[in-house]
């Protein structure tokens, strides 16, 4: 009794350290345990009780969120050329997750309360069809067809069958009485794991079998429920001998069908797959393994497959399945997610996303773009978006053009949460969209959930071509059935190939005609010379000639292949050509006629020729047929293609046909063959079933001459090195704290700045810089050789070490966002400390060293927010005998309050929460911690999710309580794993992977532990996530601050540099020219920075485009924008930077129908004094061409120490007539900043006046308005800036997507008086002048920046005899 006694107690103990350290663990001398002295014999129980304390704790809103924030009337945003429409919403959908068209173009759709956390007692999901009954375009009506289900999370029709992903089960339903509801349930498959990571995926596809991919959830393997044995296989389990391979389906009506239930608490498999099976169920097999949740996969035109898989610290990402192919998740020693290189599993398309990829559809609907055609489209569930993926080919692997993909729809603030898509009857794409829930949501018993259906066209398709519905199959022609497979309905294609496989001898010679033709599309070729492959009484010799796969005699050798097909396969041909598909499927459909009806014939002796053909595709399709239809005759041959092969798809399929082909004692006596590339293949395939001795490895790793080989070795040596007990391996993803270029530490913001002396000597401050090794003093190369462990990693005030002899009491000022302290170390040979610093400071213990020998005693002070002031070195201004003083500043410590900080405070404060303050909360080394898990830049990944584009998918409520309470939503696979090992040791934390050695979990102190897979006893996923509660330690404030900053995280999917920017030095930084016929080019110490246009046909007027800073960071909307990265609206009325006017004399300039036409240089670009100068005049005209009057515009460029300046003074000579400027709000000087930096994705806009965001600085005077934002890691701005001596003030024409103007024209526009009216008389001249200054926001002081601008616009006015 005492012992359970001390269980409790301690199991309790356990849990308060959690709340506080977000682990269920305590480390000690580096051993991570539950407690001292817990010594219960059965890890069971010790688990068992913990997991269910935790669970009892938990609120039962685990894993579910509610985005209340959309809109839900907006739609997402398409391309120009395409339009969006609703089709369907609840009540008629709620939670649609997988559609399928039957062969009437109907749509069902899989739907329901299911998904995430069903009870037994949770009503089952369902498939409804969903109709447009009156023709207006919106669906109406929505008929159960079939219910009952676990989560529906795929759809697929053949024939009359309505096949249903529904795990644990898989199921189909057939209408036998065509009353459009389903009388007969068969449950093909059970047992097959939870929801969580089930069956998804499903496809026909030419070889009539059914495809589809499965999550690495496992199955129960009890009694009564069994998996079938390839889904055992893929989760390392066994069952009872008498267990059939195939358990008998289960036929059962509508009235008696049970669906089977599965808790989706339950822990993981091995890993997950893509598998495939006759119909009906039979010959079921694993096509391609090593994933880990691999939501959908489709096919394209030439019978290549592509998918997408989840992971959680390494981003998803996209993959192409083929046989016997191990993609890395779970591998048997050498875990691989990501697109490198990596000898011991497949090769991965990518990219890899910050995302959740769910539905996967192929492009080729009549009825879309040309450009489209081809592609695939991709959707995200998580960024709201829909991508578009073009494949190219890389040797004999599928990968995206250009390294990544494009956003296609996006759904900013609409409810577009994109599950499944599929092109329907029209052509058009059809996506559904999740509700603003995760999982299922109840109000008085009924289901109040969400749902989405939308219909994406395009705006110019051709009409679609009706689908033949009239008759039966039987009495199509075989025409009419080969146009069939470019129908945009699979169920249509695989209908109509079963059609002619059933008709068989009596079609083979017309479809050999029509093969021959070279009038059939891809498509059609692929399923045409698929069904010759299915007549399993055909012979190949009606197909294989017409398609240069000659017939062999009877007699003929092995080594005979006919002439006609060695030149045909030996042809390098055009990658597209339709022979050169045709080559491909011939010998795919060899291996499949050799595995599904034993016929062999010929298949050597087509395999030997594939094997040297020049086109990697070909030879990559002959060793799967070797691998597939087990060849074992062709072994020497493939050895020899291996032996010099070099594309590495090929030498990784080629292994692993290997590994299946040879046995153990054959692979061994292959690590002595003379060819290096066969002792790595033997290697590899022995390693893969652990079947190779460390000796073997070892002698490897030390004698082989092969680098290659060694280096295989050598891996494998390293994965076992770990011993048998669980170590701290140091971090595993340091990229989520990885340094910036030139701080010392993971930072790249100071909690202090605006440094200024007496002497203006240039103090700098290095963010995190107080480390050994940092340089102590601007103008001394001394650095620091030893610091107190308390200062490493505080702000470093670098002072000069000149200045040893300053005094006074205001010698330095700073400047801070948050309350800080203060460290400065006065040299130890120092005499006399300065009375400023024995007033206010305190001496500490603290001791840091330079290398020239220097010891520095630290005084330290805390200072509120604001203003910083230190004293000088000394009392009485004497140099010399001593060092200059050191400066450490950090935020104040973040200690435990006395009580939480709620939500509700949080969003309270929400208003006033600062993005500064939050970003060094985030980032600095003494602020929050956040930086040590997750990551902000997109191409890395630390142990939590990554937030570099947070913004794009949550609002500042989701944002704010996943800080005040991480466990409420915790984003899929970032809750902890519970592992208790045999020595009696409970570990927890996030799993970053695991092999068949080693699983490896992410600790909250930013460290990985890798525990040796034969020491673990049990292990279970836990509800609580890893992420602590930050509301014990954080104010309302604070969060609230940490919120905004995190909401302007809205980078784009692309791997964007980390690199902290390059700022120009001013007085040695020199500007450029290249002047072409409608542009200058102009470039600031050798990089180019914007483009001046005064020659558009489109744009009617003088403008700077394209404005970037030195470093390459983009300031100003794409110019033209970028459809999908940029939002494409008044492209030709905000191209930049430009001075417009919607009314002089009623002549619109502002929307280009009138022009300020370009006349000539008046002053030639120059460069002098580290400026570019020049001056054009323009001819204003009319809409019909008359001159108005006449402009001259003198420009100025000058560098500054965040960026550059322009200055643009504009006189107006009224010389042919007076000239009026009417009363509108486009009229003025303005900018369109860079997408990433508009307020609708996180950035910023503030004015002189103190006046934040476009609503509040709208129609309001200022003397600038500033407009700033962060792309990555990066930040960056537009200050735009009124001249002092213009006629008036400006008011400000500002808005949340990028675009703001100062006009001191629209009085009465911008609400702030009477209409307003400005005349110039004939033969004055009217002259108004602006600023723009582009720039990185890190440390920029916006009001002194202005001065500099009044200072410079005098200086440099122009000169009078060009007025």
């Amino acid at each position: 009794m005492k012992r359970s006694k001390d269980w409790l107690e301690r199991s309790c103990w356990i849990w308060c350290r959690s709340l506080c350290n977000s682990a269920l663990v305590r480390r000690r001398n580096n051993d991570i345990r539950i407690c001292d002295g817990i010594k219960t014999p059965d890890a069971s129980l010790r688990l068992a009780f913990l997991v269910a304390f935790l669970f009892s704790t938990t609120s039962t809103a685990f894993g579910q969120f509610n985005d209340k924030s959309v809109d839900l009337a907006a739609l997402p945003k398409v391309p120009d050329e395409f339009t969006v429409t609703l089709f369907a919403s609840e009540p008629l959908v709620r939670q649609p997750c997988s559609m399928a068209f039957d062969e009437r173009g109907r749509l069902f759709v899989g739907m329901g309360p299911q998904y995430r956390n069903p009870t037994p007692e949770t009503p089952g999901d369902s498939v409804v069809i969903v109709q447009d009954t009156d023709g207006d375009g919106r669906a109406d009506d929505a008929k159960e067809f079939a219910t009952g289900f676990n989560a529906i999370q795929g759809l697929a029709w053949h024939g009359r069958d309505l096949w249903v992903a529904n795990a644990p089960d898989l199921t189909v339903v057939r209408d036998r009485d065509g009353d459009d509801e389903a009388d007969e349930y068969v449950r093909v498959y059970t047992d097959l794991g939870n929801l969580e990571h089930g069956l998804h995926g499903l496809n026909w596809a030419p070889d009539g079998k059914l495809y589809m991919s499965k999550g690495n959830s496992k199955g129960l393997n009890q009694p009564g429920r069994y998996a079938p044995k390839p889904f055992r296989e893929l989760w390392g389990v066994s069952a009872p001998a008498d267990v059939p391979d195939f358990p008998t389906p289960v036929t059962t009506n509508k009235s008696d069908y049970r669906r089977a239930y599965h808790d989706p608490a339950d822990d993981w498999g091995m890993d997950g797959g893509v598998l495939r099976c006759d119909d009906g169920g039979h010959n079921l097999e694993i096509v391609a393994r090593g994933f880990r949740n691999p939501w959908d996969i489709t096919l394209d035109s030439g019978f290549n497959w592509i998918g997408t898989d989840n992971d959680q610290t390494t981003g998803d990402r996209v993959f192409m399945p083929f046989f016997g192919g191990h993609f890395g998740w779970n591998h048997a020693w050498s875990s691989h997610w990501s697109t490198d290189p990596h000898d011991p599993t497949a090769p991965v398309s990518g990219p890899l996303f910050e995302g959740s990829g769910t539905g996967v559809v192929f492009c080729q609907s009549p009825q879309f773009p040309p450009e489209y055609h081809g592609a695939f489209l991709i959707n995200d569930w998580l960024q709201k978006t829909t991508y578009v993926w073009r494949p190219e080919w890389d040797g004999a692997l599928l990968r995206p053009a250009g390294g990544g993909f494009t956003p296609f729809i996006e759904g900013g603030t609409s409810l577009f949460r994109p599950t499944d898509l599929e092109f329907g009857p029209d052509g058009a794409l059809w996506i559904l969209g999740w509700s603003t829930g995760y999982g299922a949501e109840w109000k008085d018993g009924q289901l109040t959930n969400e749902g989405r259906i939308f219909r994406v066209a395009w705006k110019d398709a051709p009409p679609a071509e009706p689908l033949k519905t009239a008759g039966r199959l039987d009495a199509f022609s075989i025409d009419d059935l080969i146009n069939e497979f470019d129908s945009p309905l699979p169920v249509r294609r695989i209908n109509a190939q079963d059609e002619l496989v059933r008709r068989g001898d009596a079609v083979q010679q017309r479809l050999v005609e029509r093969l021959s033709d070279g009038e059939l599309t891809e498509n059609q070729e692929t399923w045409t010379v698929w069904a010759l492959g299915r007549m399993p009484n055909g012979s190949v010799s009606a197909f294989a000639p017409r398609m240069h796969v000659a017939e062999f005699p009877s007699n003929s050798q092995p080594n005979r292949s006919p002439t006609f097909l060695r030149e045909e396969l030996s042809r390098s041909e055009s990658r597209h050509s339709a022979s050169f598909n045709l080559q491909i499927q011939a010998i795919r459909i060899l291996a499949y006629r050799a595995k599904q009806f034993g016929q062999t014939e010929r298949l050597a002796d087509y395999v030997r020729v594939a094997l040297r053909h020049p086109q990697p595709r070909v030879r990559f399709a002959a060793v799967q047929a070797v691998h597939e239809a087990r060849q074992t005759s062709l072994v020497s041959e493939l050895l020899e293609q291996l032996s010099h092969e070099t594309d590495q798809t090929i030498l990784y399929a080629g292994w692993q046909a290997l590994r299946a082909l040879r046995s153990t004692n054959e692979l061994r006596s292959l690590l002595t063959d003379t060819r290096p590339a066969v002792r790595r293949a033997a290697l590899l395939a022995l390693l893969e079933t652990h079947a190779a001795t460390q000796a073997e490895v070892q002698a490897l790793a030390s004698h082989d001459a092969d680098s290659e080989v060694r280096r295989v070795a050598e891996l494998w040596l390293s994965k076992i090195a770990g011993g048998s007990e669980p170590a701290i391996r140091g971090r595993s993803l340091l990229d989520a704290s990885a340094p910036v270029a030139g701080t010392a530490s993971g930072t790249s913001i100071a909690s202090v700045r605006n440094v200024k002396v007496v002497n203006n000597a240039g103090y700098k401050v290095v963010p995190g810089g107080f480390a050994i090794g940092s340089q102590a003093y601007v103008d001394r190369s001394y650095r620091l050789r030893s610091v107190a462990a308390e200062l490493v990693g505080c702000d470093l005030i670098q002072t000069a070490n000149d200045d040893d002899g300053s005094s006074g009491e205001q010698w330095l000022t700073a400047e801070t966002r948050v309350p800080v302290r203060v460290w400065v170390g006065i040299d130890a040979r120092q005499n006399r400390i300065p009375g400023w610093l024995l007033k206010g400071f305190q001496k500490t213990e603290f001791i840091a060293e330079i290398d020239e020998g220097a010891k520095f005693i630290f005084y330290e002070k805390s200072f509120s927010d604001g203003r910083v002031e230190l004293g000088g070195n000394t009392d009485d201004g004497q140099a010399g005998g001593k060092g200059n003083y050191l400066v450490a500043v950090a935020p104040l410590p973040i200690g435990r309050l006395e009580s939480k900080s709620s939500l509700d405070a949080t969003l309270a404060m929400l208003e006033h929460g600062d993005r500064e303050r939050g970003e060094l909360l985030f980032r600095h080394p003494k602020g929050a911690g956040c930086f040590k898990c997750h990551s902000l830049d997109q191409s890395k990944n630390g142990f939590g999710p990554n937030l570099s584009n947070l913004g794009l998918r949550s609002n500042a409520k989701h944002i704010a309580q996943s800080i005040v309470n991480p466990s409420a939503v915790i984003t899929e696979g970032f809750s902890q794993q519970i592992v208790v090992t045999n020595s009696g040791q409970i570990h927890s934390g996030v799993l970053l992977e695991e092999s068949g050695l080693t699983l490896s979990l992410g600790l909250s102190t930013g460290e990985r532990l890798d525990i040796p897979k034969a020491s673990i006893e049990e292990r279970k996923s836990s509800s609580q996530s890893a992420m602590p509660e930050m509301n014990e330690n954080l104010t309302p404030q604070q969060i609230a601050d940490l919120t905004i900053f995190l909401l302007s995280m809205r980078s784009p999917l692309v791997n964007a540099s980390a690199a902290a920017p390059t700022l120009p030095n001013t007085a040695a930084s020199n500007f450029s020219f290249e002047e072409k016929s409608d542009r200058l080019s102009i470039s600031l110490t050798g990089h180019q920075i914007v483009d001046f246009i005064f020659r558009d046909d489109r744009i009617l007027r003088p403008y700077f485009a394209n404005a970037r800073l030195p470093d390459g960071q983009q300031v100003t909307r794409n110019h033209p924008p970028i459809s999908g990265a940029d939002a494409v609206d008044h492209d030709t009325m905000h191209p930049g930077i430009w001075l417009a006017f919607g009314d002089i004399n009623g002549q619109d300039y502002w929307r280009n129908k009138a022009a300020m036409e370009h006349v000539r240089f008046i002053s030639p670009p120059t460069t002098a004094d580290g400026k570019l100068r020049f001056a054009t005049e323009c001819r204003l005209k009319t809409s019909t061409g008359e001159s108005l009057c006449l402009l001259n515009n003198h420009f100025t460029l000058t560098a500054r120490p965040n960026g550059w300046l322009l200055i643009w003074e504009a006189a107006f000579h009224a010389d042919e007539r007076a000239i009026v400027f009417g009363d509108q709000e486009e009229m003025g000087f303005g900018a369109r900043v860079a997408s990433p930096f508009t307020e609708q994705n996180g950035g910023m806009l503030s004015s002189s006046t103190g006046k934040k965001t476009a609503k509040e600085t709208w129609g309001q005077p200022a003397a600038w308005c500033d407009y700033s934002g962060t792309s990555g890691d990066r930040a960056g701005g537009i200050m735009l800036m009124t001249g002092q001596g213009n006629f008036r003030e400006s008011w400000w024409h500002n808005r949340d997507y990028g675009v703001f103007v100062a006009n001191p024209f629209g009085r009465e526009a911008m609400k702030q008086g009477a209409r307003s009216k400005v005349t110039v008389a004939k033969g004055e001249t009217f002259r108004i002048a602006f600023g723009a200054l582009v720039h990185h926001h890190q440390t920029i002081n916006l009001a002194d920046e202005y001065m500099a601008f009044e200072k410079l616009s005098v200086a440099d006015e122009p000169d009078s005899n060009n007025r």
